[in-house]
């Protein structure tokens, strides 16, 4: 009987067992954000748009072809029938076999088929311009919308690991002070320095756990972040990689983000399409020619003997005036034109903006790493000479665990700066536009 509740509690505990146990690699986070990111399907959604309008334009230079279909059913046959208000002396001109002529039959169909075609007009081409540059934008910002969201979960998944590890540090450094606290009280009851030494290991395990609670805390934070994200469970083990290629120099980045910012390219598509649509408007006095034919089929043929019967038109069509409206439409599309020239302009400064901050940020993290390590270095040489002092009374057991943690607060610190070293990365790449 207990084998079997032993089984089946091994089964239960199997079908609630999250549903991704091996680690996650960044890559697969950042497909697993997209697929949830509303703001992706929307800006893929105004791609959509933008390639339906291009479509719409191309559509315009093709023929256009209608069917129309009719049947008609009248109250009364209408005939016409001379011999009725013809005089007498003149009915031998109609003859014996004479049959009146139907004007309007009782029920009858018709059918027609109209074709159109724009011969001319100024404002197609530069429409088509218009609506290719329009579609690269929002290409462009679809683009840069993937890049950030790919940045922002780089971004959350290094917090996370780096959480992770500061909440591991905290607990050994709680540990080492506890240890710190057992010795000072097997000398508390000596006096002197022996009792400043445990009021010491008190103080440094409140601090300890205070440590220990805030990286709790904090990894929890960034953990549901990363879940909301992702959807990944909350302690889903994470592989990063160790380092991240970024420019070797400020020129170079510079350069980069000029060639690969997907905002800077949607500004200055933006930029064309609005230029585009303003040579379009400085185009629209003139004519628009178009032809059309029709071809048409009824079975009220009145006076006709065809039931069928054809046709070809050429229209011409130029507004010589309309109130001004075209003059407010050039006006309008001018203005609309120049504020997108500014705003490419303006983005063009920003991207510069933008990767010096990154770069100085780069340079004094990599610089916070560097101060660091040798803090660390010191921190363990000092610990090595608080141990070797031991044995010969120069240190106690209380100085030597001051050394540990000691070393434990740098080694905190660097993960800090680490951290924040990879995130200047990362900072970096986007500004550049390779994230």
């Amino acid at each position: 009987m207990r084998s079997s509740i032993a089984i089946v509690a091994l089964c239960a505990g199997i079908g609630f067992a999250p549903l991704r146990a091996s680690a996650v690699t960044l890559e697969e986070a950042v497909e697993a954000a997209q697929a949830r990111s509303h703001q992706l399907r929307m800006a893929q959604q105004q791609g959509v748009q933008a390639r339906a309008r291009l479509g719409q334009v191309r559509f315009s230079l093709l023929p256009s072809l209608y069917v129309d279909g009719s049947y008609t059913l009248n109250q009364y046959e209408i005939t016409m029938d001379p011999s009725e208000w013809m005089p007498e002396e003149f009915s031998d001109v109609l003859g014996d076999d004479f049959e009146p002529t139907v004007i309007q039959e009782k029920d009858y169909l018709s059918a027609s088929l109209r074709v159109e075609q724009s011969l001319f007009d100024a404002r197609t081409l530069p429409g088509l311009k218009a609506a290719k540059e329009n579609l690269a934008s929002a290409l462009a910002t679809e683009r840069r919308t993937e890049r950030l969201m790919k940045a922002q979960v780089a971004q959350m998944a290094y917090a996370v690991q780096a959480a992770r590890e500061a909440t591991a540090l905290s607990t050994r450094a709680l540990s080492m002070a506890q240890v710190q606290l057992d010795l000072a009280d097997a000398r508390k009851e000596l006096g002197g320095s022996a009792r400043r030494d445990h009021l010491k290991a008190q103080l440094a395990l409140s601090i300890s756990k205070r440590d220990l609670h805030s990286a709790e805390e904090a990894e929890a934070s960034v953990e549901l972040a990363f879940s909301q994200l992702t959807g990944f469970d909350r302690d889903v083990p994470l592989t990063l990689s160790s380092s991240l290629q970024v420019p070797a120099s400020l020129q170079e980045a510079l350069s980069l983000a000029k060639a690969q910012r997907q905002d800077l390219e949607a500004a200055r598509a933006a930029a064309a399409s609005t230029r585009a649509v303003h040579r379009a408007s400085r185009w629209s006095f003139m004519p628009r020619i178009s032809a059309t034919f029709l071809t048409s089929y009824t079975e009220n043929t009145m006076f006709s003997d065809y039931p069928t019967s054809w046709m070809g038109i050429v229209n011409a069509r130029w507004a010589l005036w309309d109130g001004g409206r075209t003059r407010a439409q050039k006006t309008i599309d001018t203005a609309t034109w120049r504020m997108a020239e500014d705003r490419a302009l303006e983005m063009d400064e920003r991207v510069a903006q933008d990767v010096e901050s990154a770069w100085r940020g780069l340079r004094r993290a990599s610089q916070a790493v560097e101060a660091v390590g040798i803090e660390v270095e010191l921190a363990k040489e000092n610990l090595a000479l608080t141990e070797a002092s031991l044995p010969t009374g120069g240190a106690s057991w209380v100085d030597v665990e001051q050394a540990r943690l000691a070393l434990q607060a740098a080694s905190i610190t660097a993960l800090r700066e680490r951290t924040a070293y990879r995130m200047a990365q990362v900072n970096l790449l986007v500004a550049t536009g390779q994230y």
